[in-house]
């Protein structure tokens, strides 16, 4: 038994160097240089482009077959620059020999170096990679979808297989993108790939780096990948090990900042049947953020379904902001925007995106809910979200104050909204807050219902409980036609008027219950357009109040000494308490008018009226008032002087300028007295008005008529 085996090693070492001397005595006397031009012609026939080997080919033998080669270039397609297609300074593969006996493939060594490859889309949108004609260099219009290509004769005999690969080199590579249609330049450069011995079913290690370079931008991306990857036999399951994906970016507006970004696996595994993906923990971190996420999914390259969870920890939004060079204003909490804390679960599947089990919580506000997106390309949004509770006035600028009401502040952000995007928006939901505060407006239950399709869109508003009150308002935005059109309606119930006129830094004092409507009309297709075109009427009732107006009073104190009425009481100066302050007003071209204002007080009564300009916030109005000299009684009315006191009020709701009409008040003071003097003297003025008539004749009646 021996014998035969010991013949059987020596036939197969005789083989073994048979081969070897083989192959040594053809690689010296054979030159491969000779075969150059052949194999530029065959690659030709293949890529339908001229290939050129500027270096030598050379044999190596020992210790395993290999070529090897110096420069060489494949040239651009006909209809674009004389250049390099592709740019090899250096190649070489190495193989073994035994298993090539079997058609087998055993690749020891791959390596490249200098690989330059240059992609260019010109200004007519042709491209110089697609494939072309071998003898005409024209492009090779592509299979029809839905046409399969021709199939190609299958030889019966055995094919090669690739049976493992020892190892592949890329170095100092580079990839040149330049299209001249839309204008954008991109250069991948300093591409370095190291992989490890590839054989089934053993971890090897790859790595890879490279520099992303934006000519337009100045920006620089420098990325690293380095992972362990084992395939499994057929190719049937891949997985990868102990991953890490580096970004560094710096370049552009602050060439001294690099930002940072890390993404690391401990293990992603791919199945190949039902297109399975798995990884059960992915961390990214860049500064301050950490987020740590899971996945899951089948059926990637068909009808992909993918599902995982993202936890974010708690992070300073501000400061994160400013690492992306974002500017934030100051605002007038210095700690707003200091705290944040994420995660939901998300799901892709069918054209879809689902987030529920959401959890967001800035600052001390938190927020819960869920939300859905159907479609890309006109994505349909559904949500449903509740917030506990918000101090808006935190966020708010540094000497900002609110001006405008929810639904006025809801249309002037839809009409900045460019047409185009309102039309595509299609979105439904409901928002609920449970406590809201703001610069000392408080309001509890907050309810908002938004519906908006094919450019209409729709919102309710509704407030429980907003100081002692209660708050309703809706808008409809049409967006559908050439112009914009918008209707508003707002009702506020018994809400207390005093902290809203603080907030808006007014320095009219005035507290009471306030019941007010709104309702209003616009078209036009921006803020302005809306704003100066808006047509409406309102109505309002202020209840059991008090005006706590210095100036004002001061008039009034004026006007009742030179009246000679008594000075009010002392316990006034502090305010005047009134039961009613009524009146309706319409806008019109950008001026709300109303002639029918209406006070009530223990003191006085007060009629007026007058405008307000929204473009300027000018205001112009004239009160007539009547102190009141009698208070009713059960049987006897309200009795007032007769003498009417006139206060004109300018300058702005913010800046109230008052003027005491002193001319009208002295002209009613000496017209009181002439009535009384006649009254007392009629008699007399009647005996002297006939004696006249006589005398001068007929008018002299009429004449007194138009004195007194």
């Amino acid at each position: 038994m021996r014998k035969p085996l010991k013949v059987f090693a020596v036939i197969f070492a005789m083989s073994i160097l048979l081969i070897g001397v083989a192959l040594g005595i053809l690689s010296i006397v054979m030159d491969p240089n000779q075969f150059k031009p052949q194999l530029a012609e065959t690659i030709k026939q293949k890529i339908g482009r001229e290939v050129e080997f500027a270096g030598d080919l050379h044999w190596s033998v020992f210790p395993w077959l290999g070529v090897s080669a110096g420069p060489m270039r494949i040239r651009n397609v006909q209809g674009f620059p004389q250049a390099d297609f592709l740019g090899i300074e250096q190649g070489e593969i190495k193989v073994k020999v035994l298993p090539l006996l079997g058609k087998r493939l055993e690749i020891i060594r791959i390596a490249l170096k200098g690989l330059r490859l240059n992609l260019l889309r010109n200004k007519e949108g042709a491209n110089n990679w697609g494939p072309m004609d071998s003898t005409s260099g024209a492009a090779v219009e592509p299979t029809p979808p839905g046409q399969a290509a021709p199939d190609k004769p299958v030889s019966p005999e055995k094919a090669w297989a690739i049976f493992a690969v020892g190892g592949v080199d890329l170095e100092e590579a580079a990839i040149h993108w330049d299209d001249q249609q839309n204008g954008q330049r991109l250069d991948v450069e300093n591409i370095n790939l190291n992989v490890g011995k590839l054989t089934w079913d053993q971890f090897a290690d790859v790595a890879l780096t490279f520099t992303v370079v934006e000519p337009g931008s100045g920006y620089q991306d420098r990325i690293g990948f380095k992972t362990r990857v084992l395939i499994k036999q057929h190719i049937e399951q891949a997985n990868l090990a102990d991953t890490e994906l580096s970004l560094a970016r710096e370049g552009g507006a602050r060439p001294d900042k690099v930002l940072s970004v890390m993404l690391t696996a401990p293990e992603i595994l791919f199945e190949k049947n039902g297109q399975k993906l798995r990884i059960a923990k992915l961390q990214i971190e860049s500064g301050e953020l950490a987020i740590v996420s899971s996945l899951s999914g089948s059926h990637l390259f068909e009808a992909a379904d993918v599902e995982g969870r993202l936890e974010m920890a708690e992070l300073n939004p501000g400061k994160l902001l400013k690492r992306f060079d974002i500017a934030l204003p100051k605002f007038q909490d210095p700690g707003a925007l200091s705290r944040l804390q994420a995660g939901f679960n998300w799901h892709v599947a069918q054209n879809a995106l689902s987030l529920d089990a959401l959890r967001c919580k800035l600052d001390d506000t938190l927020l819960q809910g869920e939300a859905r997106i159907e479609g890309w390309e006109a994505p349909a949004i559904r949500f449903n979200l509740a917030v506990d509770a918000v101090d808006v006035g935190r966020y708010l600028p540094k000497n900002k104050t609110p001006q405008v009401t929810p639904s006025a502040a809801l249309v002037g952000a839809l009409s900045k909204l460019p047409v185009g995007q309102l039309r595509k928006l299609d979105a439904q939901g409901e928002l609920t807050l449970g406590h809201l505060q703001m610069r000392g407006i408080a309001a509890d239950d907050l309810r908002l219902q938004l519906k908006a399709k094919e450019g209409v869109i729709q919102t309710r508003k509704n407030i429980s409980r907003l100081h002692r009150g209660g708050y309703a308002g809706s808008v409809n935005f049409n967006a559908a036609g050439r112009e914009n059109t918008m209707s508003l309606a707002e009702k506020v119930e018994r809400v207390e008027i005093e902290p809203f006129l603080k907030a808006m830094g007014s320095k009219i004092h005035i507290s009471g219950a306030l019941t007010a409507s709104a309702a209003l009309r616009a078209q036009g297709n921006d803020s302005k357009q809306i704003r100066q075109g808006a047509k409406g009427k309102l109505t309002f009732t202020l209840k059991d109040g008090a005006i706590r107006e210095l100036k004002f009073q001061q008039l009034i104190d004026q006007a009742a000494d030179v009246l000679n009425h008594a000075p009010p009481s002392p316990m006034h100066h502090n305010g005047m308490d009134f039961s009613e302050i009524s009146g309706t007003a319409a806008l019109a071209e950008s001026v709300i008018k109303s002639q029918d204002l209406l006070v009530k007080s223990p003191r006085f009564r007060m009629e007026g009226g007058g405008s307000t300009h929204i473009e300027t916030g000018r205001i112009d109005y004239r009160f007539v008032s009547h102190l009141v000299k009698a208070p009713a009684t059960e049987t006897e009315p309200e009795k007032l002087h007769s003498t009417p006191i006139v206060v004109a009020m300018s300058g702005t709701w913010a800046e109230p300028v008052y003027r005491l009409d002193m001319e009208a008040l002295l002209t009613e003071k000496n017209k009181a007295k002439i009535e009384k003097f006649i009254e007392k003297n009629k008699s007399k003025i009647d005996k002297l008005k006939n004696k006249l008539d006589k005398k001068l004749g007929p008018g002299v009646d009429d004449l007194f008529r138009k004195l007194f």
